[in-house]
């Protein structure tokens, strides 16, 4: 399943969010630009995931994101570690979500499959 919200006339960033399974492996990819109106889409699909074994979450598509992405983040860990999910973030990441988890100090709160620098 795709989400693609479109640009409005105010030049909204906007994401584009694919999801599949392989076996009990639910990969969701994100690519383009997350902030607080797109990243709520994101959080909905990956609630879910707690029925897989491990969610791989492929970061390397997003060049720019905001502090929501993080919070969605984190607060899906917390979630998927209660049901005894794995969470893998994919990268390498672009400059800006890689600054991101470099100046909050959470990259180490998280798996990275491919690197994250």
């Amino acid at each position: 399943m795709t989400y693609a919200p479109r640009d409005d006339r105010r030049g909204t960033r906007t994401a584009t969010i694919t999801d599949s399974w392989t076996g009990s492996t639910l990969v969701v990819t994100v690519a383009g630009s997350l902030e607080w109106d797109t990243t709520s889409e994101l959080t909905t699909r990956l609630k879910g995931a707690e029925d897989a074994d491990s969610l791989i979450v492929d970061l390397s598509g997003i060049l720019w994101a905001d502090s929501a992405l993080l919070q969605a983040l984190i607060d899906l860990q917390r979630h998927l570690r209660r049901h005894d999910t794995a969470l893998i973030l994919r990268g390498p990441l672009h400059p800006v979500p890689r600054r991101l988890f470099e100046l909050t100090g959470t990259a180490d709160y998280f798996t990275f499959d491919g690197g994250w620098t």
